[in-house]
């Protein structure tokens, strides 16, 4: 699985904790950090469907940096996305341009469900209030863009993490909802 580039990090180019040579990062550096993260998910969705079956389809979650990868994904490629789960995430709006907007139908409905975790104690509360207020920002370009099955819950009692059961349990919910019976029993 690739690493992605568009988690926000700021020692670009190169990074020494990317597993990348120095070829990979010449094309990264001519395509750009999104084209690339985009081709590699694209890659995986391909091994997922050729090996295992998958749909061409899929569901989407990410944690904290992994949030503008997410938010990327369902801002330019709704098309692509059964729905979304990005969970406590980080975003600036990174390499989201107005043109970089989907306009595709598919944007009206898709189902994006926006996780917290509950309030924590301390200096740590400060960088959930952070990311919530950046989640925030990600829900009003949703709407102004015209994404509109959009919520935001916070997991009562649940501590900073990747909220899992949440996650999956939010996907349940939308292949529920669309009566979806061969997908809910793989």
């Amino acid at each position: 699985a690739p690493q992605v580039l568009t988690c926000g990090a700021t020692s670009f180019p190169h990074a020494p904790t990317y597993p990348y040579g120095e070829s990979v990062w010449k094309e990264i550096d001519r395509s750009g950090h999104s084209t690339f993260d985009e081709a590699g998910l694209a890659a995986m969705v391909a091994d997922v469907q050729k090996l295992y079956h998958g749909e061409s389809r899929y569901f989407l979650t990410g944690w904290e940096a992994g949030g503008p990868t997410v938010w990327a994904m369902v801002f330019r490629h709704p098309e692509l996305l059964r729905g979304g789960a990005p969970v406590s995430t980080n975003y600036r709006g990174r390499w989201l341009e107005a043109k970089d907007f989907s306009i595709d139908p598919a944007r009206v409905r898709l189902p994006v469900s926006v996780l917290f975790c509950d309030q924590l104690k301390g200096p740590d509360e400060a960088g959930r209030q952070g990311w919530l207020l950046q989640s925030k920002e990600a829900l009003d370009a949703a709407k102004a863009h015209g994404f509109t099955a959009t919520s935001l819950r916070v997991a009562p009692g649940r501590p900073h993490g990747p909220l899992a059961e949440e996650v999956l349990a939010a996907f349940a919910a939308i292949l529920a909802e669309s009566g979806d019976s061969h997908t809910q029993a793989r």
